[in-house]
């Protein structure tokens, strides 16, 4: 009778083993290399900062990006080797984990999507910072109009955290100002935007029924200028 009890306690035993051994796989850590360059120059970036940040039940990039695992910097070539613990949910969330990078003097950088170990498909640009002023102007001696809507946003409309010129929840550019009374004259300034990348501004009664439509690309680590009469 006591050696099979003996039996009892020796086989729950093993099954624990054998519970904490399948827990540890999802915990497995993975290294992803990679590349960081400056997005006009093409050459490569030292110490800048890399992460990695997820997006919980992949809701789309813009604010909800959440970095997770340590950040390691970029050597002297640009290269970077990053070791990373992979989420108990990795398998669900994987394909909305991405890598990027920061760095002083740069307004932000490509978000590249993080496979499972190996190299980056891409490499990581980063970007130098724009401002633009659009200088708006409504001349009662040539038209009727009382109001319009200026509308910019990035040509391909991307989506990265903190890109100014990204499309809102309704499909439209976040960034809308309304123009409103004649003898209008004001200009509108737009700091921290990303340098060298093309835009569409938009002019007309809303952004769906526009009128007239400007595309700019603006000059890195200075200011561009647009001028908008009706």
């Amino acid at each position: 009778m006591f050696q099979i009890k003996k039996l009892f306690l020796i086989v729950p035993l093993f099954a624990l083993i054998a519970i904490s051994i399948s827990c540890k796989k999802d915990y497995e850590s993975y290294t992803i290399k990679g590349y960081v360059i400056d997005q006009i120059t093409k050459k490569p970036v030292e110490n800048a900062t890399i992460r990695i940040g997820y997006i919980p039940f992949c809701d789309g990039l813009d604010e909800y990006l959440w970095p997770y695992g340590d950040s390691v910097n970029t050597k002297a070539d640009g290269s970077f080797i990053i070791k990373v613990d992979r989420l108990p949910f990795d398998d669900y969330d994987h394909r909305c984990s991405y890598v990027y990078s920061k760095m002083n003097g740069y307004i932000g950088s490509d978000y590249i999507e993080a496979p499972k170990g190996g190299v980056l498909a891409d490499t990581i640009e980063l970007y130098h910072p724009a401002t633009l002023n659009i200088h708006v102007i409504n001349d009662t001696i040539s038209n009727n109009i009382d109001e319009v809507k200026v509308c910019f946003a990035g040509e391909g409309f991307r989506s990265y955290p903190n890109f100014i010129g990204k499309l809102d929840s309704s499909g439209e550019p976040s960034i809308k100002k309304t123009c409103k009374g004649r003898k209008f004259d004001s200009t509108f300034v737009f700091n921290n935007i990303w340098g060298n990348i093309n835009y569409n501004i938009y002019v007309g009664p809303s952004y769906i029924s526009r009128t007239q439509s400007y595309s700019v690309k603006l000059r890195p680590d200075s200011t561009s200028e647009i001028l908008i009469k009706f």
